[in-house]
């Protein structure tokens, strides 16, 4: 990736990012040029990153869906870039920001953007932000790396934690489209706002093999774990305690 502002050196290879460099302010909002000044350096939030263009063996590599999600991700990195490092997004494309990357298959900007909200303003994510999480570690599993008891205890802490209308809605793949803008999401959990995070999430949950399977088996078993999870979870702790 291109840092912001220009700079020489090496081409980024595909999926990374490079730091910015001493003339990205040009490239900033008013809140994200008083945040440098204030600072003196911008944090690794994937949006203060300018993307360098795919080549063609990268293009080969994503769905014409995935290069459509991108064009997409773009002009919501840029208009996060000049909302600036707050709340103040109106158009609520934070909400969906984590789910496109996770689809275009760009997990650590996923994580670090979420990282970005959790740190420096709290709850400025949720619930959306706890269902991305749940993507990120199932899409670990489904690369076929097996989640630690940590892990697996984050997964189902932060499956509890939205509306579980949500969860329904994925195992059945439906949702109301634009269900905030037609009926007005009056508080934070509400149903419509469920439809809403499903509208923001079900197609990077399609994407990601096992996912919405998953799901299905654990909204039927009440978001808990199986007896083989939970045996192979003690196992563990067991050999843990033993190497002690």
């Amino acid at each position: 990736m291109q840092a912001i502002g220009g700079g020489s050196g090496a081409p980024a290879r595909k999926g990374k990012r490079v730091r910015p460099v001493s003339d990205e302010a040009s490239w900033l909002g008013k809140g994200w040029a008083k945040f440098l000044k204030k600072t003196g350096k911008l944090p690794d939030y994937p949006p203060l990153q300018k993307r360098a263009r795919l080549s063609r063996n990268d293009k080969a590599c994503l769905s014409s869906r995935q290069l459509e999600v991108r064009t997409s991700l773009n002009k919501d990195e840029n208009k996060l870039r000049k909302d600036g490092p707050d709340c103040s997004d109106s158009s609520g494309r934070r909400y969906a920001v984590p789910f496109k990357y996770l689809f275009v298959g760009e997990a650590e900007n996923a994580l670090k953007f979420m990282a970005f909200w959790e740190k420096d303003t709290a709850g400025c994510g949720e619930p959306y932000f706890s269902v991305a999480r749940v993507l990120l570690l199932l899409k670990k599993q489904a690369s076929g790396s097996k989640l630690s008891s940590d892990e697996q205890q984050e997964l189902l802490e932060n499956f509890a934690a939205p509306n579980p209308l949500v969860w329904k809605l994925i195992a059945k793949q439906t949702f109301i489209p634009h269900a905030c803008d037609k009926y007005g999401c009056v508080s934070s959990g509400g149903s419509y706002e469920a439809h809403n995070v499903v509208e923001e999430a079900l197609e990077a949950f399609k994407s990601v093999p096992g996912a919405i399977a998953w799901v299905k088996k654990t909204v039927e078993r009440g978001g808990s774990e199986t007896k083989e999870e939970e045996e192979e979870a003690g196992e563990e702790e067991e050999e843990s305690s033993g190497e002690e």
